[in-house]
């Protein structure tokens, strides 16, 4: 309990953190389950605004797929691949993919 105590000390006198009571989540500095949900809507609309078009058949299937990169080692890899007839709805699903796999996990 020492140490939590002079963490706390040194972060109230020498980096002026939490000097003031801290009755609500805004003082605290914390984040509200709410604002967590505005900020993740937010990027997906974000993404979702990306595409323009109206959704419209096209002539043959076209395949929508996402391409990312290993840190480390530069390699290149292809983790979704989709086929569908609609734009619209092949960017959608991309556009969800990468939400749920990269945006929402961090």
């Amino acid at each position: 309990m020492d140490v939590y105590r002079l963490l706390a000390l040194h972060s109230q006198t020498n980096l002026k953190v939490y000097t003031g009571d801290a009755a609500d989540e805004e003082a605290a500095k914390v984040i509200t389950k709410k604002a967590h949900e505005k900020k993740m809507r937010e990027m997906l609309e974000k993404l979702n605004a990306l595409y323009k078009g109206k959704g419209e058949p096209l002539w043959r299937a076209a395949r929508f797929f996402v391409v990312d990169m290993h840190k480390k080692t530069s390699r290149l890899r292809r983790p979704i691949l989709r086929s569908s007839k609609s734009a619209r709805a092949g960017i959608q699903y991309v556009h969800n993919w990468v939400f749920n796999s990269y945006i929402k996990r961090e």
